[in-house]
């Protein structure tokens, strides 16, 4: 029913944010309509979610590298160790995303012609990315060691870069904003 639905709302929002909220519901609403068109399941009044106001959007990320940073992240990620200081300059250099980057294989990367082919991106495209001076000479500093030119994950990255910026006291960055921080740069 539709008093349901708005109580389900108000029990999420006391512990989500209101763009995980709006993201849940339109899955929900999409699953709720698929049942009653493709499965035939008829709900007396309609989906009860069609009746639920969704928050309004939040306010997009805009966070940049500050004055400096860029320097101390690539020293400390150089401290680290393992692949995370290539793949955060990578990240500015290429503005891919982190799991473009560690979805990057041998085949797919043209020295000759500078550009790494993505077969396979979030929206379900491929595109191929041109690679600057810097990105080569990155990619040159990669072991060959099988398909992969980095044989780590997604969340293995994510935990690095936070204990990079957190060794340093970087507040507020994540790696994702490292790809604005590129398209940025492009445009500046």
């Amino acid at each position: 029913s539709i008093d349901v639905a708005r109580e389900y709302k108000e029990y999420r929002l006391e512990t989500v944010s209101g763009d995980t909220f709006r993201k849940e519901m339109s899955l929900v609403k999409r699953m709720i309509d698929y049942a009653m068109t493709e499965w035939n399941i008829h709900l007396p009044k309609g989906n009860p979610f069609d009746s639920v106001s969704l928050p309004c959007k939040g306010k997009a990320r805009d966070r940049r590298l500050r004055a400096g940073e860029f320097e101390l992240i690539k020293k400390e990620a150089s401290n680290y160790g393992g692949y995370i200081g290539v793949i955060f300059e990578l990240a500015i250099e290429t503005a891919m995303k982190r799991g473009e980057i560690i979805s990057l294989t041998w085949d797919n990367v043209n020295f000759d012609k500078r550009t790494a082919y993505l077969p396979d991106t979030k929206n379900g495209e491929s595109r191929t990315v041109p690679l600057s001076s810097r990105a080569i000479e990155l990619l040159r500093q990669v072991e060959l060691s099988g398909d992969k030119l980095f044989p780590v994950n997604g969340d293995s990255i994510g935990k690095a870069f936070r204990r990079v910026t957190d060794r340093i006291e970087i507040e507020d960055l994540r790696f994702h904003d490292l790809r604005h921080e590129a398209t940025s740069r492009l445009f500046e």
